[in-house]
């Protein structure tokens, strides 16, 4: 809900910056399902009904998930989540991250990977955007919310070709208009 403050009436919040009081005028159901298999094939599947509650339609509704995946078992340069490396499969609607070496100190296994895959997006779309930053940037602090809904537009698939503690946000839309009552699905 963070918007201009000079576009609607605000609640300043310390630390954070303007926030409408209104907010958007959507309701999100989120559920959550998960799988344990043997050798550790893990899945957890997030589905998000969101319904338009305005009495207006919304135009160009873009849906994103943000991962912050952290490969590893430690926050110390050089392993941990600073040898990670980020990827992504447009035919697949898959982003993910693994572990560059496949070792970590003290680990029995390497570090493995973890990955998004857009499943079900509005309109059948699937992943139009991929786009990753680094830990530290501009963009990876929490007062900085409007730039990475802001970047939730761009059709850019961006990566690092060198190891580093990387952010990924996958992104799917527009979905062109969200009419009064509508309801769209992201899993």
């Amino acid at each position: 809900d963070w918007i201009p403050p000079d576009e609607a009436t605000v609640l300043w919040i310390r630390d954070a910056g303007p926030y409408d009081v209104h907010g958007l005028g959507i309701r999100i159901e989120q559920r959550t399902y998960s799988w344990n298999y043997e050798y550790n094939d893990d899945y957890v599947y997030f589905n998000y009904k969101i319904r338009n509650m305005n009495d207006f339609p919304l135009k160009n509704v873009y849906v994103g998930y943000f991962m912050d995946n952290d490969v590893g078992s430690e926050n110390s340069e050089p392993q941990g989540a600073w040898d990670d490396m980020i990827g992504y499969n447009r035919e697949l609607n898959l982003g993910y991250t693994y572990d560059s070496d496949a070792q970590e100190p003290g680990w029995k296994t390497p570090a493995g990977y973890v990955g998004c895959v857009m499943v079900e997006t509005p309109g059948d779309i699937g992943m139009t955007g991929f786009l990753t930053w680094l830990h530290g940037d501009i963009i990876d602090d929490d007062a900085t919310d409007s730039i990475k809904y802001q970047m939730m537009t761009d059709t850019s698939f961006m990566t690092y070709t060198s190891p580093m503690d990387v952010r990924q946000l996958s992104v799917s839309g527009p979905y062109p208009v969200l009419m009064p009552g509508e309801e769209i699905s992201f899993t």
